[in-house]
C-alpha cells in the first residue's frame, strides 16, 4: 500500500516540510506557498489555503448533517485567504512592502511602533514640566523687579 510520501511504485519522495527549506535557499527567485503549513520555511508566502479556515468549514458543515439537516440542503462553503508574506524571505529578495491587507508575518516593529506610546507620554510629562519650570522662573524674575 502506498502512503501519501510515496508515488504509485512505492518510490518515496520528500514532502512540502523538509523540502520548501531546501528549495527556497537554493532558488534564485522567490517561492510562493500553496498552504500555509510551510509559512516560516524561507518560501516568501503568497496566497495559501488555509487548512485552519478550511477545517473549521468542515465542522460546521458535520454538524449541519449531525443535527439532521439533508445532506442536499447543506450549502456549498467556499473558505476566504488572505495573502500572508513572511518578512525575513521579502527581506531577503529586496521587497520593502506589501500590498494592503496582506499580513506580514515575523515582521519586527520599529522603535516607534513598539514604543509609541512611551515616547509621546516622555514627550508631554517632559513638556508639561518645562512649562511648569518657564513659568515659576518668568514669575520669579517679575516679582523682583
Amino acid at each position: 500500500m502506498a502512503s501519501v510520501t510515496q508515488n504509485p511504485p512505492g518510490t518515496d519522495f520528500i514532502d512540502a516540510s523538509p523540502s520548501a527549506p531546501m528549495a527556497a535557499s537554493a532558488a534564485n527567485a522567490p517561492l510562493l506557498l500553496l498552504d500555509d503549513l510551510e509559512m516560516g520555511s524561507a518560501t516568501v508566502g503568497g496566497h495559501p489555503s488555509s487548512f485552519a479556515n478550511q477545517a473549521r468549514a468542515a465542522v460546521a458543515i458535520a454538524k449541519q448533517i449531525l443535527d439532521g439537516k439533508a445532506f442536499d440542503r447543506v450549502p456549498v462553503v467556499s473558505t476566504r485567504n488572505s495573502n500572508v508574506f513572511d518578512w525575513p524571505a521579502l527581506k531577503r529578495w529586496g521587497f520593502r512592502e506589501t500590498t494592503a491587507g496582506s499580513v506580514a508575518a515575523d515582521r519586527q516593529s520599529t522603535a516607534w511602533q513598539a514604543y509609541k506610546g512611551y515616547i509621546l507620554s516622555a514627550i508631554f510629562c517632559s513638556s508639561f514640566r518645562l512649562s511648569w519650570l518657564f513659568l515659576f522662573s518668568w514669575n520669579k524674575s517679575s516679582e523682583e523687579t
